[in-house]
């Protein structure tokens, strides 16, 4: 709680939004390679379910993934 709490206090967003942030620049990234799926992308990415990486990457992008591409 501590350590949230002072993360949250120094970046203006909560430590899980930082780290979703990270992971959706990082799929950016990937999904500009045609030859990986968007499931390859999801996991090298670091999220553990293709429904939450659609769910996170659309809350931030306001697009999907497929249509990001």
């Amino acid at each position: 709680f501590h350590f949230s709490r002072l993360f949250k206090e120094y970046y203006s967003v909560s430590y899980i939004e930082y780290i979703n942030e990270k992971r959706i620049k990082s799929a950016e990234n990937l999904l500009l390679d045609q030859s990986l799926s968007i499931t390859e992308v999801a996991m090298k990415s670091g999220f553990s379910s293709i429904s939450t990486f659609n769910r996170i990457f659309k809350e931030i992008k306001h697009c999907t993934p497929s249509d990001f591409r």
